[in-house]
C-alpha cells in the first residue's frame, strides 16, 4: 500500500515505515519523508491512513509505535478531519490516566525525583489528540472516552498535559458559542489550555478591546480580571471627564 506515491520511487511508504516501527528500527532517517508525504493525501488518503494507523496501534507496542500517533496528528494538522483520528489514541491515552491514577504517590523527595508517573510515549499520543481536539468543539464535547478520562485524571493541573485542560476547562465555564475568556497574562495553565481552540480566544485585561467582545457569544471573566477591567474603564472615564471639565486656555 502506497500513500506516498506522489513521492520520488525510492521515498519509503507507509508499510516501510510500519514494518520498520514494528521491527524496533532507527526510522529517523525515513521518518521526515513520510510525514512530509503525508501534506499531500487528499481527504479520502488521508481517512484510508487513518484507519490503517488504527489498525496497526491496536494490535503493537505503543512504546515503539508512537511514531504513528504523531503522523495521525500531523495528517489532522495538515488539513485532515479532526473526527478520523484513530480512536485507539483516546483509548490509550485513557489507559495511561488509569494506570497513573492508582499509582501512590511518592513517599519523599527523593523518590519524588525520579518518579515518572506517565511513560514518554504518553506525550507523543497526546500531541496528537491535541491535533484534534484542538480544531474540533464538536469533538471536544462528544468524545466518547471523555467522560471516563476526566474521572480518571489525578493533579492534571501538576502532572498532566493538555488534554484534560482541553476537555474540561470550558465544560466546566458551560459556554456556548464562542467564549473569551479574560484572566491574568500569568496564569499559563488557562493560556495553554485554550490557545489554539478557534472557538475560543484567552486574553489578558489590558489586551480586551470592543472587536473582540463583539466577536464573541460568552465572555467569561477570572475575579482579578473584573476588578482589573473595572479599574480600566474608571481611569478611562476619569481621563474623560477631566478633558471635559478642565477650563480652556484663555477662558475666564
Amino acid at each position: 500500500m502506497d500513500f506516498f506515491r506522489r513521492k520520488p520511487k525510492a521515498a519509503p511508504t507507509f508499510d516501510d515505515f510500519v514494518g520498520a516501527l514494528e521491527a524496533g528500527r532507527d526510522v529517523t532517517r525515513i521518518a521526515p519523508f513520510v510525514f512530509d508525504g503525508a501534506a499531500h493525501l487528499d481527504a479520502a488518503e488521508r481517512a484510508a491512513i487513518q484507519g490503517r494507523i488504527e489498525q496497526v496501534l491496536r494490535g503493537g507496542a505503543s512504546d515503539r509505535l508512537w511514531p504513528l500517533a504523531l503522523l495521525a496528528g500531523a495528517i489532522v494538522e495538515t488539513g485532515g478531519d479532526p473526527a478520523d483520528l484513530p480512536p485507539v489514541i483516546y483509548d490509550r491515552i485513557l489507559e495511561w490516566f488509569t494506570a497513573a491514577a492508582a499509582r501512590p504517590e511518592p513517599a519523599n523527595d527523593k523518590e519524588a525525583e525520579t518518579f515518572q508517573l506517565l511513560p514518554e510515549a504518553f506525550y507523543r499520543f497526546e500531541q496528537a489528540a491535541m491535533a484534534a481536539l484542538s480544531r474540533s468543539a464538536e469533538l471536544r464535547r462528544s468524545l466518547p472516552q471523555k467522560a471516563a478520562i476526566q474521572s480518571q485524571v489525578r493533579h492534571y493541573e501538576q502532572r498532566y498535559g493538555f488534554t484534560n485542560r482541553m476537555l474540561s476547562v470550558l465544560e466546566t465555564l458551560k459556554t456556548n458559542g464562542k467564549t473569551l475568556v479574560v484572566d491574568d497574562r500569568e496564569n499559563e495553565n488557562l493560556r495553554l489550555s485554550i490557545r489554539n481552540m478557534e472557538e475560543n480566544l484567552f486574553l489578558p485585561p489590558e489586551g480586551v478591546n470592543v472587536y473582540d467582545l463583539l466577536r464573541h457569544d460568552t465572555l467569561v471573566l477570572s475575579k482579578d480580571a473584573a476588578k482589573a477591567l473595572e479599574q480600566r474603564c474608571m481611569a478611562t472615564s476619569g481621563s474623560a471627564n477631566t478633558e471635559k471639565t478642565a477650563p480652556k486656555a484663555g477662558a475666564k
